[in-house]
């Protein structure tokens, strides 16, 4: 699991079970927290799917309400969405604790508050038609994620160098001919080989070539991080990696 839906948990509790598992770890957790996008989730455990707009809505009030949390303070919070009462964070992170918040999303709506708030910045497909094996189609190609990557750097304005990009690796496969590799996805992603070659949430081809794909990932659109649909390992930790 990468990021959790927002629409499973109350913000309240959330932060106590973080919290619980930060101190149990000796202060290595991140906390990745989308939106949510799969409705049939939504409608198996008699959750109400909202559109995407109110979903992004509430998880902007959550990360308001955890992020005060962490701090420490004590939290009052009347909104649209939660109403708390005089909450503190018990276990209280330690007070030189900065917890990482991982926000992924696809939308602009999404990835500009991820700009705003999030310490790594999740870059997805469009979730709108995602399924559990993961989306491929035109919101995957190398331009389109320039485009999200463009409304990232517009909302983050003066932080965006300290923001971690990250994208979700879809398809990943060590071949000797990343062509016909490419070509037989065509079908069922929707998509040209050319693109699929270029795709940043592909990695096809020898191990050379992967490792060139992963460096244009970091020098044009400034991805650090890959998270693999297929292992849960980090393909490329840092710049200086790949």
């Amino acid at each position: 699991m990468f990021v959790l839906a927002n629409d499973f948990r109350s913000p309240a509790l959330l932060a106590k079970e973080v919290a619980t598992l930060d101190f149990l770890s000796g202060g290595r957790v991140e906390l990745g927290l989308g939106a949510g996008w799969n409705q049939l989730e939504y409608e198996q455990a008699g959750i109400q799917f909202d559109q995407a707009s109110v979903r992004i809505d509430r998880l902007t009030e959550t990360v308001s309400i955890l992020k005060q949390l962490f701090s420490g303070e004590v939290v009052h919070h009347h909104g649209a969405y939660y109403d708390i009462r005089g909450l503190a964070l018990y276990p209280p992170l330690p007070s030189e604790r900065h917890l990482p918040l991982i926000l992924g999303g696809g939308s602009k709506k999404m990835l500009s508050l991820a700009a705003r708030e999030a310490d790594v910045v999740g870059i997805t497909t469009n979730n709108r038609g995602r399924t559990a094996a993961g989306l491929m189609g035109s919101r995957s190609t190398f331009e389109s994620v320039q485009q999200q990557v463009k409304w990232i750097k517009d909302s983050a304005t003066d932080r965006f160098d300290e923001l971690e990009l990250n994208v979700r690796i879809i398809t990943a496969a060590v071949t000797e001919d990343r062509d016909a590799a490419a070509r037989s996805l065509e079908s069922a992603s929707g998509m040209s080989g050319a693109d699929i070659v270029r795709s940043p949430f592909v990695l096809l081809g020898t191990a050379d070539q992967i490792v060139d794909h992963i460096k244009r990932l970091r020098d044009e659109l400034g991805i650090r991080t890959s998270q693999s649909a297929r292992s849960p390992e980090r393909i490329s930790r840092r710049s200086s990696s790949a």
